[in-house]
């Protein structure tokens, strides 16, 4: 799963995180969590650590960020999204997950490779 699909999964999960789920589909979604989180951490840190070095570095005095670094940055934080990553996720199985759960439409867009039928 690239890191991009994790920040997904993630926002999808924190939906989810808010519902009665069942404990099956529980554990599942607090796992899926604590796991993306720890992929995802590290990548923030990077992006904001790369935010603030634009800003502390590059803004001129009205706040305006050179343009040229600006693109590089953005060239590294993609690069950063589109890295492979070994998360082992847990799968939820449709059947675990209650009819009444009241999930969108969105966290199974956001969550479908998670989920198995």
């Amino acid at each position: 799963m690239k890191l991009f699909e994790c920040i997904n999964v993630l926002q999808g999960l924190g939906m989810a995180a808010e519902k009665s789920l069942g404990v099956k589909a529980g554990y599942a979604v607090a796992m899926n969590i604590n796991r993306l989180t720890e992929v995802v951490k590290p990548f923030e840190d990077e992006r904001n650590k790369l935010v603030k070095d634009l800003q502390g570095k590059y803004a001129d005095k009205d706040g305006k960020i050179d343009e040229k670094e600006s693109a590089k940055a953005e060239k590294k934080i993609q690069e950063l999204l589109n890295e492979e990553t070994d998360v082992k996720v847990v799968k939820i199985k449709l059947d675990d997950i209650p009819d009444d759960a009241d999930l969108t439409p969105s966290f199974f867009a956001l969550c479908g490779e998670l989920i198995e039928e």
